[in-house]
């Protein structure tokens, strides 16, 4: 072992467990390191909670081999007793911090071209955290704008030594600003020809013609669209500005695009007090007949919704289990927690987990009267355009924000089984609520963000864990 055998030994603080019948899942509620253990390690782990052994001991009673006592000590499980676990993830944060100052963190562009909007969704993200803040910004951003943020962006994309940038076209329907946005594929490709460029647009779809659906297509334009599911659904709360219902259009836009030979891979469903009770597997069914890949879903993260906690779990596990049985992909906000807990170490990884690349410091989100954000969502400015310069100071707004939305620094969150795989949720949920001086909704989504972890977490003991010889530990392998 490379532990010394007098070292005293102790169950980590922050060790949680999920038991199935096929096993447990223990996991480290700030660092994560997943194993899925057998009943006789889960046994021998808990008698380590309460009070602590020498590595020594722990062999000679044979509760544990060498190999498994060094796994458990690896993933930080089974932790010396001296050991301060919240200040290993602090120094870890400090440490983030100055790659956050040197700007090397950043990944992502997200320009909204347009706040203005041809559908009138009640739910719209977009216009709740706006109105929220008392603000008005409401426009279509100018080229100026546009092209000073992607030269402001791209020289930080060349400093930091990367061959590729990637562009977000939003905010609320940015095919309004279609000339610009065309401007803009144009000029990065024609500028910055030695950097591979990736484009993204958020777009309700519904003002796509031929002619945009082909220069999409020739670019490579990821599109990311919404359906609020099957059409009766969709039509309860996805609305025209003049309260029609938008299945057939946004269908008949989706189709074109398949014509086109660029056919999108999937969409998002937002599950609000509207549409709750309409949604069900008929959308997926829709999904797999258009040849769709992945299908993201979610619980409205602002609004208040007239169903339970527990009736919100069960309608997203419904939807996860009818599109992993067609063999699509599933995602969304409500799983990020989970993925972060299976795949992410905040030990070890470049960049600290989150919910969203936002809070981790991977975003600039730009609006049109040049004001920064870390999301484009968001209602809280975190610099400008023309003072790039000082975005990534230490007392600047932008790092300040940041900080205090990474793994371990939010106390409301201390003691949460998933702490460090939530890191607080959703910076828009959190600032809407605010601006309510009503925590209920973050309350909401922490209880939905948990109840759905240890659900997930089962099923994965069930996909991989067997009982039996070889298998008492095991690591389990990554989500894609």
């Amino acid at each position: 072992m490379t532990i010394p055998k007098n070292t005293p030994l102790k169950a980590s603080d922050f060790l949680r467990t999920v038991v199935s019948a096929n096993g447990s899942m223990l996991y480290h509620s700030l660092f994560s390191r997943p194993v899925m253990v057998s009943n006789r390690i889960h046994n021998a782990v808990s008698s380590l909670i309460h009070r602590s052994q020498t590595a020594e001991n722990i062999l000679a009673s044979q509760a544990l081999s060498e190999s498994e006592l060094q796994t458990l000590v690896d993933r930080y499980l089974v932790m010396n007793r001296s050991v301060n676990e919240r200040q290993m993830l602090a120094d870890r944060v400090a440490e983030y911090s100055q790659t956050l100052q040197a700007g090397s963190t950043l990944r992502r562009l997200d320009l909204g071209v347009s706040e203005v909007c041809n559908f009138g969704c009640t739910h719209c993200i977009h216009n709740i955290s706006v109105q929220s803040s008392g603000s008005a910004r409401a426009g279509l951003m100018t080229r100026d704008i546009a092209m000073r943020a992607i030269d402001k962006y791209m020289a930080i994309v060349r400093a930091s030594g990367l061959a590729e940038s990637e562009i977000h076209f939003g905010t609320t329907e940015p095919l309004i600003n279609w000339k610009l946005m065309s401007e803009c594929i144009d000029y990065c490709e024609q500028t910055y020809p030695g950097i591979s460029h990736r484009f993204f647009v958020e777009t309700n779809l519904s003002l796509l013609t031929r002619e945009m659906a082909d220069k999409l297509r020739d670019h490579e334009v990821r599109i990311v669209i919404s359906i609020d599911g099957h059409r009766e659904a969709n039509d309860a709360v996805r609305v025209t500005a003049r309260g029609e219902g938008t299945f057939d259009l946004i269908e008949a836009k989706c189709l074109m695009l398949r014509e086109v030979g660029y056919p999108l891979d999937g969409f998002t469903i937002t599950l609000t007090s509207g549409n709750f009770h309409l949604v069900d597997a008929t959308i997926i069914e829709w999904a797999a007949g258009m040849g769709m890949t992945r299908v993201d879903s979610d619980i409205d993260l602002l609004g208040d919704v007239n169903f339970s906690v527990e009736d919100g779990i069960e309608k997203l596990m419904m939807l996860h289990r009818e599109c992993i049985r067609r063999g699509i992909r599933t995602t969304g906000t409500w799983k990020m927690p989970y993925d972060n807990l299976i795949s992410r170490d905040p030990l070890r990884d470049q960049v600290l987990p989150s919910l969203c690349r936002s809070t981790g410091g991977q975003n600039i989100a730009v609006a049109p009267n040049g004001d920064l954000f870390v999301c484009g969502h968001s209602s809280t400015p975190v610099g400008n355009i023309n003072r790039l310069e000082t975005f990534f100071e230490p007392n600047a707004p932008f790092l300040q924000l940041i900080m205090s939305r990474l793994s371990g620094q939010d106390e409301m969150c201390f003691g949460c089984e998933i702490e460090g795989q939530c890191a607080g949720q959703c910076q828009v949920t959190r600032e809407v609520a605010a601006a309510r001086n009503d925590n209920g909704k973050p309350q909401y989504m922490c209880r939905l963000f948990r109840g759905l972890t240890r659900l997930l977490l089962l099923e994965k003991i069930e996909d991989e864990f067997r009982t039996g010889p070889g298998t008492e530990i095991v690591v389990p392998s990554p989500e894609d």
